[in-house]
């Protein structure tokens, strides 16, 4: 505003800074263009990552507990299934955000609201050894209240905390809110947490920071291998059979400093991939036959791998 003066807008409210500045640096229409693709690749990136977290959530804690031995692949549709219900719902709840005149308000109204639980839970559950199954549902529920009670009485809850901002009584305190909301949830978490029975060390092992070594050893099955080792690369071949094992000769197998059943990473050797064409696999008996790796006909359609080209494969865990 000082240096270009013409260019800024004097009638410019305080909450609308951050647009203006926007506007004056996007003014090309190609920069404008790349910004607005920047923000719906990190939208569709946290859709992405929410509709993961609930299949996890309910196959792991409610199926699986329900339904028990059965193997991958019937786990795996389901997860599909509840992941395709997640979307519609999360689809027809933008029903409930076509009041906000921009979808920036919009966005930050959603953040402001459906963030502070969640980031509660997982820092808590992370780092507090105390946090237990009734504080996480405080966390949740009891936020939950609080944060509705904030968004009726504005003026009396959330304006403590408002830094300044003006209040607007038709949309009041849309991005501030966020952190009355994470106080609430943080100490709904906490009080409970508190005033419950803490968590057995036995019934909490490998889901703190506290004890990352069992986390790795719960993921793996066994006990981490850490040995140092280095990448090679190798040639594959079809081997009969369905089990997800690939086959390395002994001497490959100790250049990666691998052993049987631990973690492999086999991936195309065209580095600008990026991974696209690559699969996760156990290492399964050695054979003698160097820089050839046996993986089963559902690992190369998986991995989409040409045979004209070698595979970098890489120990993992």
């Amino acid at each position: 505003s000082i240096v270009t003066p013409e260019a800024w807008n004097a009638a410019t409210q305080l909450d609308h800074v951050f647009t203006q500045v926007a506007y004056l640096i996007t003014g090309s229409e190609i920069v404008f263009a790349f910004v607005i693709a920047a923000v719906a690749a990190a939208l569709m990136s946290t859709v992405d990552t929410l509709i993961n977290a609930v299949a996890a959530v309910v196959i792991n804690d409610v199926y699986r507990p329900l339904v028990k031995d059965k193997d991958d692949k019937h786990y795996l549709k389901v997860a599909m299934i509840v992941s395709a219900g997640a979307t519609a719902v999360g689809a027809l709840s933008t029903i409930f955000f076509n009041n906000f005149p921009t979808l920036y308000e919009a966005h930050g109204f959603f953040h402001s609201t459906m963030t502070p639980p969640l980031v509660v839970a997982i820092f808590l559950g992370i780092f507090w050894k105390r946090y237990s199954t009734p504080a996480a549902f405080a966390t949740f529920l009891g936020g939950a209240v609080f944060m509705w009670i904030g968004n009726k009485y504005p003026q009396i809850f959330i304006s403590p905390f408002d830094h300044g901002i003006e209040f607007n009584p038709e949309r009041p305190y849309t991005y501030i809110r966020a952190l009355y909301n994470t106080l609430v949830c943080a100490g709904s978490g906490v009080i409970v947490g508190l005033l419950t029975t803490s968590p057995t060390e036995k019934k909490i092992e490998g889901l703190t920071v506290w004890s990352l070594d069992k986390a790795r050893e719960f993921f793996k099955g066994s006990a981490p291998n850490d040995r140092p080792g280095e990448s090679i690369k190798v040639k594959w071949d079809i081997k009969e059979g369905e089990e997800d094992i690939v086959c390395f000769s002994i001497g490959d197998m100790e250049s990666m400093g691998a052993d049987v059943g631990d973690l492999v990473y086999l991936a195309d050797e065209r580095k600008w991939l990026g991974g696209l064409k690559s699969i996760h696999s156990v290492y399964g008996e050695p054979h003698t036959e160097d820089t050839v790796v046996y993986i089963t006909q559902s690992h190369a359609d998986s991995g989409l791998f040409d045979k004209k080209r070698k595979l970098i494969a890489e120990k993992e865990l």
